[in-house]
């Protein structure tokens, strides 16, 4: 049954796999317990001389049966690392606007991976994955760079490596955004800013999170015409950040 649009972009915990963003070797990015719906951002560009892969696994380490929903979106590997971007986002919104999403169940014990995400020597890869409807506490997400020519199933498990690269993610408490405000004809002009205002820092270091990358803004602007006859609004949308190019990336 499709999911309400709402359920696939609420999240309780952000956690964004950008640091580094140049990869060169194996590593660990992340081990945590999921407690509560969790959004999943990643970027990645592989730096080195090999081939990796970036693994995601979930691993019910309780004694019962465990359910959870997976939404995600993968793009690349491609060199050009805007229109990975841009690929993950239009299909992650043709997702949530369908309600599609995959049920799975993890027996007591079992793990299963999600994400198996080959990067080539150069290539950008990119996705957002969102895990929602948990019904049990005791489920862990880890999150690793690995050598695709090994055992990298066993490898994505719950042991560290003595060799892994410092690689870790970003985790946030606010994945999602909801503002109203309005806008009446009686001002000539008006900026409201989109995907900005908020204060987002990483629960455990306090760093901000910049350019708010993964974070959901809804936002609903009520336009308002107070004067006796008709108004025709136009509407002018500026990144901040300015065309996206070679020397000003917006990623």
């Amino acid at each position: 049954m499709p999911l309400e649009a709402g359920s696939l972009l609420s999240a309780e915990r952000l956690v964004v796999s950008n640091y580094p963003e140049g990869v060169q070797a194996p590593g660990l990015l992340y081990r945590e317990a999921l407690n509560g719906s969790t959004r999943l951002l990643y970027y990645h560009q592989n730096r080195g001389n090999m081939p990796l892969s970036y693994v995601v696994t979930i691993h019910n380490v309780g004694f019962k049966p465990a359910s959870l929903t997976i939404t995600k979106s993968l793009g690349g590997p491609n060199p050009d690392g805007l229109f990975v971007g841009h690929e993950v986002v239009k299909h992650f919104f043709k997702q949530v606007l369908q309600g599609d999403a995959k049920p799975i169940l993890l027996q007591a014990g079992e793990s299963q991976t999600i994400i198996h995400h080959p990067i080539k020597i150069g290539s950008v890869v990119s996705g957002i994955m969102t895990v929602a409807d948990l019904d049990a506490d005791h489920l862990v997400m880890v999150i690793r760079v690995v050598d695709p020519h090994e055992q990298w199933g066993y490898l994505s498990g719950l042991t560290s490596q003595f060799n892994d690269m410092a690689y870790f993610c970003g985790v946030y408490d606010t994945a999602r955004v909801s503002r109203k405000r309005s806008f009446s004809t009686k001002n000539r002009l008006q900026a409201l800013s989109l995907g900005s205002g908020s204060d987002i820092k990483d629960m455990t270091t306090k760093k901000h999170l910049k350019g708010h990358y993964g974070v959901v803004y809804d936002d609903e602007v009520v336009l308002k015409n107070p004067l006796p006859e008709k108004k025709k609004i136009d509407l002018y949308f500026s990144p901040l950040g300015g065309m996206a190019d070679e020397k000003n990336s917006l990623y």
